[in-house]
């Protein structure tokens, strides 16, 4: 154990592991010992602190044997991201049960429930907020975990979500086997219309002809552009029963899972599942949520229904005949490429990583005063792979940028916070250490052979929303509990990295991110392309988080409200053989459960932050200093606040009002003129 690299507990919580060294082994010889440790911790922390004092308070947290596990299971889960292979450590999530069942106890204990109450109740004036709210977070989770419950009720409130979980997995289940069993084949002459790159992405069978699934993008790359009628109408006839196939149907599995949840909250004494998740969040109750969506439909249903008209009558002079369900997706491709001429592969000529990684230092030193990002030499900071590079700022905070696809890692893109500005405890002598903040972008950009990578807008975008989240994590003025991305409302979490995407819509920010000047008209066609059916798509999203709302607060059969609700806000004809709530991944095995209007909510804001930077802005992002003050008030409002208020509030420090649905619409080149 001397030599066990993860024995460290400082390095530990700074993330300056020697990575190099780390073997499975590591993981599995000290795990053992630090759930042994952290259990022995828990129980003496909860004895100590029957009676809490001011002069012990520094005490309350301090919790090193439990810090110490907490932050090897976070390293687990991040390897197991990064470098799942055999060069790297590999250790299966059941390997942790443990640990795991250890956190459960702790944070259902009711002990520390208890002492919490007492904490808050003697300390709670003398405390700086940040600390509050940490306290009531706590209490919180305790009630929704259902510690005050009488022990009956805490079995029953077990089994319940033993359910729950049971019957997402059936249903998530239930899709893997439906696409995992969807393998059609073509011919060559079949596929006239697919691109030569998409059929390369194709499987082969013994006779050379293509193999499309789902998992390969081949069946959508057949929708979208095969020629041929009879080869579209396969796919989309295969791809019908999803949900709801025999033998892998959902539907029955979705009504146990709101039945489900309606009993959860009923039990924790909630009126329904909406009310008990929406208290949390920025927008706090069903009937803000409704009063948003309905708002938002309101100004999209003209334009909406009068898209669908054109939809159809675009149809019909594409294809000489009606167009039936399975020709949709190749319209609107047919329809797209007259409207707006563009092809996607245009931009790869324009960027490249290295053009915009250095394009978005040059933007945000420009937009934040101080903060520029020096690159670390490779070796002075230990890392999990060779394509890990580490940047600092000048006050030592650091950002790691792990940007390329290779064997193992996990696909997409995210980021992760990796320290806090915090006092985190730490084994004797120390006992406590300072962290500076530290976040993780993770990207999955393809390389050639060369070493080069040349991205398309879409990857541009990808970096930037992510490097949003970074720069409110990186940037934060907040010192101890709810720092970073910390405690941000779940639904107002997406506003700095949605805010970031705004400048990939610039052209003259754009241009600071690429390898050339981009023409005005190429980037004008990239607009129209955005424009196009938007509103249609905003319609689509809209519609989805109505029917989520209506489940999870009247609790009825799922397929009676999608119904009701597409029947309202449909303006094309429907297969009444396709379902769509029985695909939902997101609220009926995510956490998404009347949660799905957080997208446009948060999309909302950030394009309402960014109207006040184009408000400011000269002509050229790179060239005046305008944005200044207004990019100042902004990191003071929004980035550097962490979860210690209110977004709603901080959104109003910056804009002096609630947010204005009308510059996402502007943005989309949706106007006002939607009188249903």
């Amino acid at each position: 154990m001397q030599n066990n690299p993860l024995s460290d507990s400082v390095a530990i919580a700074t993330m300056s592991v020697d990575f190099s060294s780390l073997t499975p082994a590591h993981f599995r010889e000290i795990l053992p010992s630090l759930v042994t440790a952290a259990k022995t911790e828990f129980d003496g922390w909860c004895t100590r602190y029957k009676a809490i004092t001011p002069a012990t308070y520094n005490e309350y947290d301090s919790t090193p044997a439990i810090t110490h596990l907490q932050g090897v299971v976070s390293l687990v889960s991040m390897l197991n991201s990064m470098c799942s292979n055999p060069e790297y450590v590999q250790i299966e999530m059941n390997e942790l049960n443990d640990a795991y069942d250890l956190y459960q106890d702790i944070v259902s204990s009711s002990v520390r429930l208890d002492i919490t109450k007492r904490v808050r109740a003697a300390l709670g004036d003398m405390l700086p907020k940040n600390y509050v709210k940490c306290l009531d977070d706590v209490i919180d989770s305790a009630k929704r975990s259902g510690v005050g419950l009488p022990a009956a009720k805490k079995r029953q409130l077990a089994k319940l979500h033993n359910k729950l979980s049971s019957l997402g997995s059936q249903f998530s289940d239930n899709l893997n086997r439906f696409d995992a069993a969807l393998a059609l084949t073509f011919t060559e002459a079949e596929l006239d219309g697919v691109s030569d790159r998409a059929k390369s992405m194709m499987g082969r069978d013994e006779h050379g002809n293509f193999v499309a699934t789902v998992y390969n993008g081949g069946l959508g790359e057949i929708s979208r552009y095969a020629h041929d009628e009879a080869v579209r109408k396969r796919v989309y006839e295969a791809q019908v029963p999803c949900g709801s196939a025999a033998g892998i149907d959902n539907r029955p599995i979705i009504k146990k899972i709101v039945a489900v949840r309606k009993q959860i909250c009923s039990l924790l004494g909630y009126d329904n599942h909406a009310d008990m998740t929406l208290d949390r969040k920025m927008a706090k109750n069903v009937a803000t949520v409704d009063a948003f969506l309905e708002s938002f439909k309101s100004k999209l249903i003209g334009t909406a229904r009068r898209e669908a008209k054109e939809f159809i009558v675009e149809g019909r002079k594409i294809l000489g005949r009606k167009m039936m369900f399975w020709d949709r997706s190749y319209v609107i491709n047919k329809w797209q490429e007259r409207v707006c001429g563009f092809d996607e592969s245009e931009f790869r000529e324009y960027f490249t990583v290295e053009s915009v990684k250095a394009g978005i230092f040059a933007l945000v030193s420009k937009l934040f005063d101080g903060v520029v990002f020096t690159q670390v030499p490779p070796g002075l900071v230990p890392t999990w792979h060779p394509d890990v590079e580490v940047y600092t700022l000048p006050n030592g905070r650091r950002l790691y940028l792990d940007l390329y696809s290779r064997p193992g890692k996990s696909s997409g893109a995210w980021m992760n916070p990796l320290c806090g500005n915090e006092d985190v405890a730490v084994a004797a002598p120390l006992n406590t250490i300072h962290t500076v903040p530290s976040a993780l972008i993770v990207c999955n950009f393809d390389r050639s052979p060369d070493g080069s990578s040349t991205l398309l807008h879409y990857d541009v975008t990808t970096f930037a929303h992510e490097f949003g989240h970074a720069l409110q994590h990186l940037l934060t003025e907040v010192d101890g509990p709810r720092n970073g991305i910390s405690g941000i409302e779940w639904d107002a979490v997406e506003l700095a990295s949605q805010f970031m995407e705004n400048f990939c819509w610039d052209h003259s920010a754009l241009n600071g991110l690429a390898t050339k000047p981009i023409p005005k008209e190429l980037f004008n066609k990239k607009l129209a392309e955005r424009k196009f059916r938007a509103a249609s798509a905003l319609m689509w999203q809209v519609r989805t988080a109505i029917m989520d709302m209506q489940i999870h607060v009247q609790h009825e059969d799922p397929a009676k409200v999608e119904a009701e609700v597409n029947a309202k806000m449909t303006f094309l004809p429907l297969d009444r053989r396709s379902k769509y709530l029985p695909t939902l991944r997101h609220i009926f095995d995510g956490g998404y459960a009347a949660g799905l209007y957080s997208y446009l909510w948060a999309e909302v804001m950030s394009a309402d932050c960014f109207a006040a930077v184009e408000e400011a802005k000269a002509s050229d992002f790179f060239a005046d200093d305008v944005v200044g003050q207004v990019m100042q008030k902004y990191r003071d409002t929004i980035l550097s606040t962490g979860g210690v208020e209110s977004m709603r509030d901080n959104f109003k420090n910056f804009r002096g009002r609630e947010p204005d649905v009308k510059f996402l619409l502007t943005s989309y080149g949706i106007g006002e003129e939607n009188d249903e």
